[in-house]
């Protein structure tokens, strides 16, 4: 999502088959000092961090979040970023150059 660029907000939205997984523990990674928003709802979780409001934030490049997946049932399913509402943002401008879905098989 950073693509190696620093950027002073991010809005990160995954969705998942809830039949297939169940999500739980958000843990903020490098990149925000804290996460102002981690939710998980029905088959979605969505992160929101941001800078700290100074006149010169410092921005890092690196893990946002993690969070755990654990399988309900075999099969394959998909992990997809909501292209809708996932952005990475500095100074305003939407910087998301793209978001890789993932395949997951559970055996």
């Amino acid at each position: 999502l950073l693509n190696g660029q620093p950027v002073q907000a991010t809005d990160i939205v995954i969705n998942f088959d809830k039949t297939m997984f169940k999500a739980s523990n958000i843990l903020n990674g490098k990149v925000y000092d804290n996460l102002i928003r981690q939710d998980i709802t029905d088959g979605q979780v969505s992160v929101t961090g941001a800078v700290q409001a100074t006149a010169n934030p410092e921005m890092k490049t690196g893990e946002v979040f993690t969070f755990t997946m654990e399988a309900l049932k075999k099969g394959t399913s998909e992990l997809s970023f909501d292209k809708n509402l996932t952005i990475t943002a500095k100074n305003g401008v939407n910087t998301l150059s793209g978001a890789q879905n993932i395949s997951i098989q559970v055996e």
